[in-house]
């Protein structure tokens, strides 16, 4: 790869890529970023370990349906219930 090629398929501008160096492939970009998802791992093992407990707790079908979702937002209750302890 020439220089030139490689300057023309980089784009260092700041045209809503942030700070990223971005490859231009026709229509489609292409991005690299290093250290990034890491807590998404323990969001994803928080769920499973949440819809296995929920599913167990369950019946029948429908209310393991109710427990895949129960796993999917208790999260959100979790932190209302915290800041409505601490007072916000």
């Amino acid at each position: 790869m020439s220089e030139e090629t490689t300057k023309k398929d980089t784009c260092d501008c700041d045209h809503g890529h942030g700070h990223e160096k971005v490859k231009h492939y026709g229509k489609y970009k292409s991005r690299i970023q290093i250290g990034s998802g890491g807590i998404g791992w323990i969001g994803f093992w928080a769920y499973v370990g949440a819809a296995v407990f929920f599913v167990s707790q369950a019946h029948g079908f429908w209310e393991g349906a109710l427990g895949l979702l129960k796993a999917a937002i208790w999260p959100a209750f979790l932190a209302y219930e915290g800041l409505h302890a601490v007072g916000l």
